[in-house]
Order: C-alpha cells, then sequence, then structure tokens
C-alpha cells in the first residue's frame, strides 16, 4: 500500500497533499470518486435509448453537442432502479482507455460532499471485505466515527469500458 499512498500523493499535489473526492448516493450506498477524474456535474435531463444497450447504461445525454454515454451507478453497484428526485444528477467523467480520452456520465442519487482528505486517512481496499467487487475500488477514506470508511471507486472500473467503447462507436 505505500507504492500506493505515494501514488495519490504525486497525484494530488496540487491540492496540497491533500486528496479530494465527491462523495454522492447510489442507492442506499454512499460512495466517492475522485475530483481530478470529475469534469463537471448536471442535471439529470431524458436521455436517447438505444436498443441492447446493457442494463447499466442509461442512455446518452447531448453535452454541448456531443453524445455522451451514462451509466447508472446504482444498478452497475448491483442495486434495484431507484426513482428520479430533483438532487438525481449525472457527473461528468474522463478517463483514458487504450490511450484515448473518453468521456461519460453517471447517473447518480444525489450529490453529498467534497472531501479534502489526508493521506493517513487513506486505507487499502483490501482490508474491506465482500461489500463491493475489489476492482471497482480505488482506495478506502477512515471516516473515524464507528470504523466506517467510504469507498472511493476507480472511473475506468465503474463501467467495462470495452463494452462503453463499442456501445459509443456503434452509434457514431
Amino acid at each position: 500500500m505505500d507504492e500506493d499512498k505515494a501514488s495519490l500523493t504525486s497525484r494530488d499535489q496540487a491540492s496540497g497533499g491533500l486528496i479530494q473526492v465527491l462523495t454522492c448516493f447510489g442507492g442506499d450506498r454512499i460512495v466517492g470518486f475522485r475530483l481530478s477524474s470529475i469534469s463537471e456535474v448536471i442535471e439529470y435531463t431524458i436521455m436517447t435509448q438505444v436498443p441492447h444497450m446493457p442494463p447499466v447504461l442509461e442512455g446518452f445525454v447531448n453535452l454541448r453537442g456531443t453524445e455522451l454515454p451514462v451509466i447508472d451507478l446504482n444498478r452497475q453497484l448491483g442495486g434495484c432502479d431507484m426513482p428520479l428526485t430533483r438532487k438525481t444528477c449525472i457527473i461528468i467523467v474522463a478517463t483514458e482507455y487504450q490511450g484515448e480520452k473518453i468521456e461519460f456520465g453517471i447517473k447518480v442519487d444525489g450529490v453529498c460532499q467534497l472531501l479534502s482528505v489526508k493521506e493517513e486517512h487513506v486505507l487499502d481496499p483490501q482490508t474491506m471485505g465482500g461489500q463491493l467487487p475489489i476492482a471497482f475500488v480505488d482506495f478506502m477514506i477512515d471516516l473515524g466515527a464507528d470504523d466506517e470508511a467510504l469507498l472511493v471507486l476507480k472511473i475506468d472500473k465503474v463501467m467495462d469500458l470495452s463494452d462503453l467503447v463499442e456501445t459509443d462507436h456503434a452509434n457514431h
């Protein structure tokens, strides 16, 4: 984990050695994403549906003339469909896949807060037990209360990007 912590620190030096995490609701869970992976948060909007999409793919949203695929975080984490509320929104994220920048949206049931976390509060995801597949988890944050920990998810693992790219190319 020491190598992972060094990697975390070097990636987040622009924020004074603090790791910034945006927390959000995915059904009944609160999870986080690195702020450095997030482009923006937009209101939920009606999406273009495409036949034969994977179940986690909510649809496509038009963002300033570009159609972006949007996945449903709760479905991806094994939850059921949640009703839309005024807090439902889409987090626009960017990651790299095979050397190419990929942007997509993640539908969440609401945004909670922005956390700035010190390195000593970062935990190894190997200690988390069976809450989520370990491949989804970037790291955990010790919240200090009742041994509570926040899972920070890997953007590129929230959805299998090979499926996302194939679906995106099929629609262009």
